[in-house]
């Protein structure tokens, strides 16, 4: 099945935490017989971002960029240099990648700001995200955590 190197495939992996220690791993692949359909699987209307691709860290051997294995990049991670985040946003520009941001905020108050992505439109679901990330409407911005406790709230 996955012979054939000149049909274009997307592969995945989602990683659910089931309890008592166990992580259940679901993979799955779809093959794109148009290179130009979006990486994100049509028929689900998914959405593939790389994240934060230039994040230099002492864990990290080397960076490894994807530009035609996903559909976007994040291009402002708020808990990173600004330097990381200026050179992947030229990545996202050179590929012309879709961009998205973040803030590796894994517990609410720790970091002091945060990736924003906002836009005029409502977004009232995931598909409405999606949408607004492909058509390119959102402003991405750092903005600082409400929550954060560097600020004393």
């Amino acid at each position: 099945m996955f012979e054939d190197a000149a049909t274009p495939m997307t592969e995945s992996c989602k990683l659910t935490n089931i309890g008592e220690g166990k992580i259940m791993a679901l993979g799955y692949a779809y093959f794109r017989d148009d290179p130009s359909l979006p990486l994100g699987n049509p028929e689900t209307g998914g959405l593939v971002t790389q994240a934060h691709p230039y994040r230099q860290d002492s864990y990290i051997e080397w960076i490894r960029l994807y530009p035609w294995n996903t559909d976007g990049a994040e291009i402002l991670n708020a808990s990173r240099p600004d330097f990381e985040s200026n050179i992947a946003a030229a990545y996202a520009d050179t590929y012309h990648l879709l961009k998205t941001c973040g803030s590796d905020n894994h517990k609410a108050g720790r970091a002091e700001y945060l990736g924003c992505m906002s836009t005029d439109i409502p977004l009232n679901s995931k598909a409405d995200y999606i949408r607004a990330v492909r058509e390119g409407i959102c402003d991405i911005d750092k903005i600082r955590n409400p929550l954060s406790e560097n600020t004393g709230v």
